[in-house]
């Protein structure tokens, strides 16, 4: 069947992400409709320039194989802040990234992705980077292993990239993640694994934004209590699987009857 779906994925890309996407705001109010196409072409160059086409293709081939799309999207932090409606907004960009299904955590327990009490990824970070920033726990981020199962225990020099200096080849760490409720806010930080005594590289703080999270799941059709989805790639496998153990019994059985014809005979 793999030719098949390759054909479903190519069609499916083909007319949910194409080359041409456009967006469309709808005005609340008609006399809105000049300044709705003006937000409308600022929103297109934003995507544009954000690569959200790149972002919607690898979010739509995921869910077609694995059965979940899964998207997380953020604010890039701005020293700048903007006022609407007599409230004040940070002036970041905003941001979408694809995370990959092996990348992404979700309470084992949830029956659908609403009941969920926590999910997340794993992500790759610049372990010297983040010591030059200030960002984290300094200690627990001179004690990760990187990617090659070495510690980085140079600490940041004057250059800000170790006591070997800028020519060093450094290498990412890995970390999670973590958005879950409190049982009154939604919280965010971040912890080096996902175990019951893991501490946090950063304490959680409560979490900004959208009210559904950070979290969009892209999926084609839903899994009676399970928090994921059943991809259409693994139906057509199934499909093929079960076809050809049909065949396979109903060639056996008239092998089966023509012996048993000869014997009678």
């Amino acid at each position: 069947p793999t030719n098949l779906i390759a054909q479903m994925v190519e069609a499916y890309v083909t007319h949910l992400v194409g080359s041409g996407q456009k967006t469309m705001l709808k005005p609340k109010i008609a006399g809105n409709r000049g300044l709705t196409l003006l937000r409308q072409k600022r929103l297109e160059e934003l995507e544009k320039k954000i690569g959200m086409n790149d972002v919607h293709e690898r979010a739509v081939i995921q869910a077609l194989l694995g059965g979940l799309g899964i998207y997380y999207t953020g604010l890039r932090g701005s020293d700048t802040m903007i006022q609407v409606d007599g409230e004040l907004f940070d002036a970041g960009q905003p941001f979408a990234v694809s995370v990959d299904l092996g990348d992404f955590t979700i309470d084992p327990l949830a029956r659908s992705i609403e009941e969920a009490t926590f999910m997340g990824h794993r992500f790759r970070f610049n372990v010297e980077l983040a010591l030059e920033q200030g960002i984290g726990n300094a200690d627990m981020l001179r004690s990760i292993p990187d990617l090659n199962g070495t510690a980085n225990k140079n600490p940041v020099g004057a250059s800000g990239y170790g006591e070997a200096g800028r020519d060093t080849i450094i290498d990412l760490a890995e970390a999670w993640n973590i958005v879950y409720w409190d049982g009154r806010k939604t919280m965010q930080g971040v912890v080096v694994e996902l175990t019951g005594g893991s501490q946090w590289l950063i304490e959680p703080m409560e979490y900004s934004g959208p009210e559904r999270g950070p979290y969009e799941i892209l999926r084609f059709q839903s899994r009676a209590n399970r928090a994921t989805g059943i991809s259409p790639a693994e139906r057509i496998r199934d499909l093929h699987l079960a076809m050809g153990d049909v065949s396979s019994t109903i060639v056996r059985q008239v092998v089966d009857a023509g012996v048993l014809h000869d014997v009678l005979a």
